[in-house]
């Protein structure tokens, strides 16, 4: 394998994504993915003081991809929002309602999010994915109106682990169902 193109993701570059069947592919800057170890748990004994003697692995507190969605349509939004409603098609309007999904599970409602690397202005073939089980998408907005900032649409997609395989995600050659 050539320099640039090592790792089951790719070593540099920029990526799109799709929940589900919906593609995410006008993307402004960087699609992030933190990936964070809960808190270990540490074992004392009083012969050693205040020195652990032990430390118990405690899975991990997050695992979160976060991606700046620019140039969206109503569909997509519709589609991305936690209650998104619309009305009138592509002529229409994008609405919140709330009251939509109160109450319902992240796990439940949520779908594989597939980060795909692009390499020369398309997405990559599978082999360089990465796969992340039950996301469900979060607004992060903070839509700046201005004459030089280009408007951005946050969405945060937490991962939770699959109950039959127990995969929280997956990198190189993934399952490409979209959906459980």
């Amino acid at each position: 394998m050539a320099v640039g193109t090592m790792g089951p993701t790719r070593d540099l570059g920029p990526a799109i994504c799709t929940w589900g069947t919906t593609d995410i592919s006008e993307i402004f800057e960087e699609v992030r993915l933190t990936l964070n170890s809960a808190e270990a748990g540490k074992v004392y004994e009083a012969i050693s003081g205040g020195t652990p003697v032990d430390t118990i692995i405690s899975g991990y507190s997050e695992c979160i991809v976060t991606i700046p969605a620019t140039r969206t349509t109503l569909a997509l939004m519709k589609t991305l929002l936690p209650g998104g409603t619309n009305s009138g098609g592509a002529s229409g309007f994008v609405g919140i309602n709330p009251s939509l999904v109160t109450g319902k599970s992240a796990y439940d409602d949520g779908l594989p999010l597939l980060i795909k690397p692009i390499v020369a202005g398309v997405a990559a073939a599978n082999g360089t994915w990465m796969r992340l089980e039950h996301t469900y998408p979060q607004p992060s907005f903070e839509v700046i109106f201005d004459l030089k900032t280009q408007r951005v649409y946050g969405l945060s997609f937490a991962a939770h682990p699959d109950a039959t395989n127990g995969l929280l995600w997956s990198a190189g050659k993934v399952p490409e169902d979209p959906s459980y």
